[in-house]
Formats: structure tokens, C-alpha cells, sequence
């Protein structure tokens, strides 16, 4: 039992702040992170990959469609703007969109 309440606590204290830790680590402002997240979140791409992931609810809770997953890639691109990023891994395609999504709305960058 007092696994289960650390790990709570440990994923809460994640939800509640890192935001605030992805801007000081990029050294950016909370209101920049906030506003990629938003865009993301609101986007017809995201509501379109949604659409067609259907109903498949251990994507949301455990795979990349997390809140906390892929959208963080679109936001780390989006804050960095890389011209070259290198992915040598891929499972369902989910990071990988986000970063290309990321990659189109900076109008620049390549995804190998």
C-alpha cells in the first residue's frame, strides 16, 4: 500500500509541476510552454489522431497519447527548433507525428 501511495504522490507532484520544471530546464517561460501545450491540445491533428485511435483506452493511460508523452515532444521541438532530429525507435507512430506536426509548424527541420 505504501508503494501505490508514493507512486500517487510522485505522478501527482509530475502533473502539478512539470510545466514549471520544462521552463526552467529550457529556460523559457511557463506562458511559452503553456501556450505550445495549448496549441497541441487544441489542434484538428491531434482531434484527428484521437479520432482515429478510437476508443483504445490503455493508449491514453500507458502509451504515447498521454497528456504527458507525445505532446511533450511537440513542445520540446517547438521550443528548440531543431533543423535535424534522429529517432531510433518507433512503436505506434504517436512521437512521431507530434514531432513532424512540430517540425511543420516551425517551417523547418527534418525528422530521420
Amino acid at each position: 500500500m505504501l508503494n501505490k501511495t508514493v507512486r500517487l504522490v510522485s505522478f501527482l507532484d509530475a502533473m502539478f509541476t512539470y510545466k514549471t520544471k520544462l521552463a526552467n530546464f529550457f529556460r523559457v517561460s511557463k506562458k511559452e510552454i503553456e501556450r505550445y501545450y495549448s496549441e497541441i491540445n487544441t489542434s484538428e491533428f491531434l482531434l484527428d489522431i484521437h479520432g482515429k485511435v478510437g476508443n483504445y483506452r490503455n493508449v491514453y493511460l500507458f502509451g504515447m497519447l498521454n497528456p504527458l508523452r507525445a505532446p511533450l515532444f511537440y513542445v520540446i521541438c517547438r521550443i528548440i527548433k531543431p533543423e535535424i532530429i534522429v529517432e531510433t525507435g518507433v512503436a505506434d507512430g504517436f512521437s512521431s507525428s507530434c514531432i513532424l506536426y512540430a517540425l511543420k509548424q516551425n517551417k523547418q527541420g527534418r525528422l530521420y
